[in-house]
């Protein structure tokens, strides 16, 4: 039963190590790949993801909000992640229900909610 229960809490203490809670992420960051590797292994109050077969360009996409008011969003385009911060949930609900994805994009992220690495 003792080594049952060491077990147990090994497992969970080393899942513990894998993942943090949003708020304690950096303020800065030595690359976007680290920030984006960083935020994904992250605990979020919202953190979705969304599959876009149907857009031409856009891959996937994911919010990543720790308040449920503002978040980062990270878009894969073309097989390369761009990271966007401070991204208000309605954008995100937009996007989700947008029948174009790449017109929501280029209308209401693209430009805007730029993501600092030292911000």
């Amino acid at each position: 039963m003792k080594s049952l229960l060491l077990t147990i809490s090994l497992i969970l203490s080393l899942g513990s190590t894998y993942s943090q809670n949003c708020h304690q992420l950096p303020k800065h960051y030595s690359s976007y790949e680290q920030a984006i590797s960083l935020i994904k292994k992250s605990d979020f109050v919202v953190k979705e993801q969304v599959l876009t077969p149907e857009s031409s360009f856009i891959n996937n996409v994911g919010y990543y909000s720790c308040d449920g008011y503002l978040g980062f969003m990270i878009i894969t385009m073309n097989g390369k992640s761009y990271l966007y911060a401070n991204v208000p949930l309605s954008i995100w609900k937009g996007f989700k229900i947008a029948e174009s994805k790449g017109k929501y994009y280029h209308a209401y992220i693209n430009g805007r909610y730029k993501f600092s690495l030292t911000d």
